[in-house]
């Protein structure tokens, strides 16, 4: 597994990705969910971050669409195909719009943030057994920093990957 450092908050305001010309996301690992096993789920895929630095999302894609424009991601993500908008919409940000050098807040639930890390990849697929049919669209990240305990943002969302703005952490 990798090591994590814990950072001072203070220093994680939204002013630091701006002054270095990139971005700001919030990516959530994994579903948390509430049952037990949605939980050794998440934990099973937190682990799996760490250990080979990169993060995923999955959507039900189990093929390599990473080298798709937007406008083919779209049809290959059709609502005919059984995808809704925001699935379509995210899967475009992680592949197209997340930058190498961007900085990512990674966490679970609405609003808790549990690592902070670099993208230092470009979007890849992967086949992997260990990943169960899940999450196989991923990139590479650095710089993983494991945040305190109970570390929250004030963007609370539902989704899997957002743009941040004027965000805290607290």
């Amino acid at each position: 597994m990798s090591d994590c450092y814990t950072t001072d908050l203070n220093s994680m305001d939204n002013t630091d990705a701006t002054n270095l010309g990139s971005t700001t996301w919030h990516i959530k690992i994994c579903q948390k969910g509430h049952t037990k096993k949605a939980q050794a789920n998440f934990t099973y895929y937190e682990h799996y971050m760490l250990e080979t630095n990169s993060i995923g999302i999955c959507y039900g894609i189990h093929e390599d669409i990473t080298s798709k424009s937007r406008s083919e991601i779209e049809t290959f993500m059709s609502s005919e195909n059984g995808y809704g908008p925001k699935h379509r919409q995210q899967t475009i940000q992680f592949i197209h719009e997340l930058k190498i050098g961007d900085t990512i807040l990674l966490g679970c639930g609405w609003d808790e943030i549990l690592y902070s890390a670099t993208i230092d990849s470009d979007a890849y697929f992967t086949n992997n057994p260990r990943l169960k049919n899940s999450l196989k669209t991923r990139r590479r990240i650095k710089d993983i920093k494991q945040l305190p305990p109970g570390t929250k943002i004030n963007k609370k969302f539902c989704g899997t990957i957002k743009r941040l703005t004027n965000y805290t952490l607290s």
